[in-house]
């Protein structure tokens, strides 16, 4: 069996298709019975594990209400909505090309736990 290979391409594209069904609140089911897939494949594309076809990233596009070009990388051209942070948006994007799973969940959980410390210290103190 070929063993496949996580490309940058696809990581982009995943993380793309992740964070639009994100901030359109459609769960990964949803958005597998949109594409005639299973919900792991769904998983498995947005990790970039496996190449996204271009007939799925059309019909994803029409499902999000997003423009085919976002997934190809032109998500500048088109608004970010307001509550998306665009360095939160980068920094996302880079831990998304870390190759370890394990290291990305306790980077989450790092920079959650500091969020939370913060919080608390900023409600601490007024």
């Amino acid at each position: 069996m070929r063993k496949r290979k996580r490309t940058k391409f696809n990581a982009e594209l995943g993380f793309r298709v992740r964070q639009m069904r994100n901030l359109n609140k459609m769960p990964p089911d949803r958005l597998a019975e949109v594409l005639g897939v299973s919900t792991q494949t769904v998983q498995r594309y947005e990790t970039g594990e496996i190449h996204m076809p271009p007939d799925a990233i059309g019909k994803c596009a029409k499902s999000l209400n997003t423009p085919v070009g976002f997934f190809y990388g032109e998500g500048d051209k088109y608004p970010v909505p307001s509550n998306t942070n665009k360095i939160g948006l980068l920094l996302a994007a880079e831990v998304m090309e870390l190759p370890d799973d394990n290291i990305r969940k306790s980077l989450f959980h790092l920079v959650r736990d500091i969020i939370r410390w913060s919080e608390k210290r900023n409600s601490d103190a007024a």
